[in-house]
């Protein structure tokens, strides 16, 4: 196995469990916010807030482009933490007026 030259593989193992704890962790509290319905609309929320479902090229603006991409980024990591907890089919719920 070829080691990189700043990371030695101790270290290189060290960080993905710890990489790894923090996904767990962070799907654990996923699990949660879905269980509710006020973490189902926040999680809606971020879906839509971060046009995670939308392309964001902007012609006129690389920077624009940049920081949108970055926004659907962020939407796409929570989708994934979404899935990953087995819950992102309520992010395609449609919320009925009883508030379930």
């Amino acid at each position: 196995m070829e080691e990189e030259d700043w990371e030695t593989t101790r270290e290189r193992e060290e960080r993905e469990a710890r990489e790894r704890e923090a996904e767990l962790q962070l799907t654990g509290v996923i699990e949660r916010l879905a269980q509710d319905r006020d973490g189902r609309k926040f999680l809606r929320w971020i879906m839509e807030s971060t046009e995670a479902f939308r392309p964001n090229y902007c012609v006129e603006s690389y920077p624009l482009s940049a920081f949108k991409e970055g926004q659907r980024s962020f939407g796409l990591q929570v989708l994934g933490l979404c899935a990953k907890a087995g819950c992102a089919g309520v992010l395609f719920e449609e919320e009925v007026a009883d508030g379930r």
